[in-house]
């Protein structure tokens, strides 16, 4: 117990963790930069087929960009099904599970050289 308030862990413990912001908000990278212009051949993430290699022009979730979806990241399509909640995609030699809701916010492009 701290400061003998008998509550355990202080003050405000699990109350307010983020600042007044849901955690979807919180995920978000609010910078202007790091997203390219060609928006003409821009597909969201969940619309891409098994097997295709794209290459990321926009996302602004910063715990993705921390893990290697960032803008030009190319990455592989390894599992969409519609029947499954979640996308598997490769980043090198990494795999990763997206929700499809996460997958939907990321823009990419279908015409890998």
């Amino acid at each position: 117990m701290r400061n003998g308030s008998g509550k355990g862990f202080g003050k405000g413990f699990g109350k307010g963790l983020g600042h007044g912001r849901n955690h979807n908000e919180m995920r978000k990278f609010h910078n202007n930069r790091k997203c390219w212009k060609d928006f003409d051949n821009a597909y969201e993430l969940s619309n891409i087929e098994e097997g295709n290699e794209v290459i990321i022009i926009c996302n602004h979730d910063l715990k993705l960009i921390e893990m290697g979806l960032y803008v030009g990241s190319r990455i592989k399509i390894m599992r969409n099904s519609s029947s499954d909640p979640n996308i598997i995609i490769a980043v090198g030699e990494s795999r990763y599970s997206l929700s499809r809701e996460i997958a939907k916010e990321i823009l990419v492009n279908k015409h890998v050289a």
